[in-house]
């Protein structure tokens, strides 16, 4: 699954989440192994997407307008799909 959020290009193969935006912070890649959790959140601007690692700490942060949000839903439900149907 591919979507654009505000200035930063989505991508998740099933495993691996990538982020690869323009503005700083806006760039990483996770490990679905790795992750503990992918956070959508509002703010007064907008809104925002940011994993959490297992260990802490946070590879990359992506800023959108509301308008978007029911993309970023679905793209979290690909996730977590995808982490809880992971064999162990």
């Amino acid at each position: 699954m591919e979507i654009f959020l505000g200035d930063a290009l989505l991508s998740f193969d099933g495993r691996v989440v990538e982020s690869f935006g323009r503005g700083e912070n806006m760039s990483g890649r996770v490990h679905i192994s790795t992750l503990h959790r992918l956070e959508l959140g509002e703010t007064r601007q907008g809104c925002y997407l940011q994993p959490h690692m297992v260990w802490g700490g946070s590879p990359f942060i992506v800023e959108f307008a509301k308008e978007q949000l029911a993309h970023a839903h679905a793209f979290v439900a690909e996730v977590d799909n995808a982490r809880q149907t992971r064999p162990d």
